[in-house]
């Protein structure tokens, strides 16, 4: 279960650098975030799990 866990936030993180949501300043040792961008995203990554979760429930019934 961690490893799947771990595997989700590796893909998690290159897509936020991919697409240029973070940005890592190595001189400055800093880590810039586009919250407008990312607030998006875990909008509808919030939605989806939203969905996945309520079509367990209605499974089981």
């Amino acid at each position: 279960m961690f490893l799947i866990i771990r595997m989700a936030l590796y893909t998690a993180s290159s897509f936020l650098a991919g697409y240029g949501y973070a940005v890592h300043d190595a001189e400055a040792g800093t880590l810039t975030l586009n919250l407008d961008q990312i607030a998006t995203f875990l909008g509808s990554a919030v939605v989806f799990i939203g969905t996945f979760i309520t079509s367990r429930f209605a499974r089981r019934r």
